[in-house]
């Protein structure tokens, strides 16, 4: 059996990259190859956080932390650990196919730079025995910094082929020179929403009544407040309050608004399956909300220049209707709860699954 390696973000605590690695690493095993996810994640990748930061975030977060890595353990097929970008120079993993995986892996700003995302590792020893690919790599903004041009533009010449996640990225790849990038859709949505609703079946916790679910960054809530009246307007509304998936750490002593710090990837899933509405701030919170078919609501910065990931999926879909742009004007109250109820989105879903998903076996085929 022939092996596939990914390079992706996992390690850092988000349910969405998580999710994705896992959804890749599925959609390539089910065209009968072994997957291997590479295990790097170096020091420099995390952002300065405090001592007492770190100690919090253990304490409060100790049981989301354990599940989360356990999921890891459990559902990927992970390369034994690369500490530092020499380990991996030194000793890369042996595979036919190494592959870039989806996420921000090509935006310099959440690389940080470091050209181990675009597959510089590998071997050139082997080189014209292996195939380099990206598989719905997203920049998520709609031109590099002029300092990394020219180190992309030669880094990216040396790849079979050229996958994006957003139709900015084929753009942005187009003006680098590579005519033959297309787009492909993030690798949550190849798999079915039968599939991921039998992986929310492993949660341990659920929640079982009705519930408006938030997944918004806290820092969204703090400054623009009538966001928080919007939500509020739809607690009225819908007459169930409100549970939020992400927060500060204070938040975790409050019993309003109810905050999960520690929900598993599974929970994660089982809380947007049986939600009443969603309210997201996040691109993967969009992509389970369609996947639920439940109402929602995807909040975006009216300044798309550096983040068009959202507007991008929400067009490609046809489901315009659920992007609500901040700061908001209109006054929240007016906003109507059946505005937002899905219409049938599964066509153009089905139709993005099976364009992506052949061209990804064309590629490993090639190999």
């Amino acid at each position: 059996m022939k092996t596939a390696v990914q390079i992706t973000f996992f390690r850092r605590i988000n349910y969405g990259a998580a999710l994705q690695a896992y959804a890749l690493s599925t959609a390539i095993r089910s065209l009968g190859w072994n997957c291997i996810t590479l295990d790097y994640v170096t020091p420099e990748h995390h952002p300065f956080r405090s001592r007492l930061n770190l100690w919090l975030e253990s304490l409060l977060c100790a049981r989301r932390n354990l599940l989360y890595n356990r999921f890891l353990r459990e559902e990927l097929q992970l390369s034994p650990r690369y500490p530092t970008k020499a380990s991996l120079m030194q000793n890369p993993p042996q595979a036919d196919v190494y592959i870039t995986g989806s996420d921000q892996t090509f935006n310099p700003a959440h690389n940080r730079g470091d050209s181990s995302y675009l597959l510089d590792f590998v071997p050139q020893a082997r080189r014209s025995a292996v195939r380099k690919i990206s598989y719905a790599s997203s920049f998520t903004r709609a031109e590099l910094p002029p300092e990394f041009v020219e180190e992309y533009r030669r880094l990216l010449s040396d790849y079979d082929a050229l996958s994006v996640r957003e139709e900015s990225g084929v753009a942005l790849l187009r003006k680098l020179g590579f005519a033959n990038a297309v787009r492909c859709c993030d690798p949550t949505l190849l798999l079915t929403t039968e599939e991921w609703r039998g992986l929310a079946e492993k949660a341990i916790r659920k929640l079982r009544k009705p519930y408006i679910l938030v997944y918004v960054f806290p820092g969204v809530l703090d400054h623009h407040p009538k966001v928080r009246t919007l939500i509020a307007e739809l607690e009225r509304q819908l007459g169930c309050e409100a549970i939020y998936l992400s927060g500060k750490k204070k938040d975790f002593f409050k019993s309003r608004p109810r905050v999960f710090l520690n929900a598993s990837p599974y929970e994660f899933l089982d809380l947007f399956f049986h939600a009443k509405f969603v309210v997201t701030g996040s691109f993967h919170g969009t992509v389970f909300s369609l996947h639920a078919g439940v109402p929602f609501l995807t909040l975006a910065n009216r300044d798309t220049t550096h983040d068009s990931r959202a507007l991008n999926l929400l067009q490609s879909t046809g489901a315009v209707k659920h992007l609500l742009t901040y700061p908001l004007q209109d006054n929240p109250r007016d906003i109507s709860w059946e505005n937002y109820i899905q219409d049938d989105y599964s066509t153009a879903l089905r139709q993005q699954r099976e364009t992506s998903r052949e061209w990804l076996r064309r590629q490993l085929e090639q190999a």
